[in-house]
């Protein structure tokens, strides 16, 4: 999916969090999106999956205006995995139910899910039950079950170990290819952007500029 911003602004009260003149993210693009704390990137990228609207511009997906029916091709990965009250396997399968799967195609996505992130011995687990870990690990099969064409993720292996984190690098770059969906995701690793991104994305003061991973961050500054 490809994604423009244009003339976005936003305001928190006298301050100017965003003035974006214009960006374009080709469709199937893998961008990370980084920047000092503050900058803003959290709250950009809720725009983007439409959980917030700035004060000014907007957003095109596929040369088309930001409508409700845009949330059956993207998913927002926050730091924190929200799990609701039933077991893995249904969180699982939720965004499909949702999308009219038929119930023989989703056990095999739920299926398939669970072996991805390497949880199928959590199947049958209360979702509330589960380690920050585990529950993050769930979180991320069930953002990649129904197959977004935009896939947004706030940090959300901070709170991994280092094991862990390498499955969910593996895992997002896998379904990248294998999609070839556009993905941008939130890191303050500069070494993660290296490994994984084809683009790097730097928010501060408002303005956002594209550079390849490799650049030095301190040229960017």
């Amino acid at each position: 999916m490809e994604l423009i911003m244009e003339k976005v602004q936003k305001r928190y009260g006298k301050r100017h969090l965003f003035d974006i003149e214009n960006l374009r993210l080709p469709s199937g693009g893998l961008y990370g999106l980084m920047g000092p704390n503050g900058a803003g990137k959290t709250t950009l990228l809720k725009m983007v999956a439409g959980l917030g609207r700035p004060d000014h511009g907007g957003f095109l997906y596929d040369g088309i205006p930001w409508h409700k029916g845009l949330f059956k091709d993207i998913t927002y990965l926050s730091q924190k995995a929200y799990m609701m009250n039933a077991t893995v396997k249904e969180n699982i399968a939720w965004p499909l139910e949702v999308r009219g799967i038929g119930t023989k195609e989703r056990e095999i996505r739920i299926q398939q899910a669970l072996e991805r992130m390497e949880i199928p011995e959590l199947a049958d687990r209360k979702a509330t039950t589960l380690s920050g870990g585990e529950a993050q690990k769930v979180a991320f099969a069930r953002a990649l079950v129904f197959k977004p064409k935009l896939l947004l993720m706030d940090e959300p292996a901070a709170s991994l170990d280092k094991q862990a984190n390498a499955l969910f690098e593996s895992r997002m770059l896998q379904y990248h290819e294998e999609t070839n969906a556009t993905v941008i995701f939130i890191t303050h690793s500069a070494e993660q952007a290296q490994r994984c991104c084809k683009e790097l994305l730097w928010l501060e003061d408002g303005k956002i500029e594209a550079a390849p991973p490799h650049v030095p961050l301190q040229i960017m500054r």
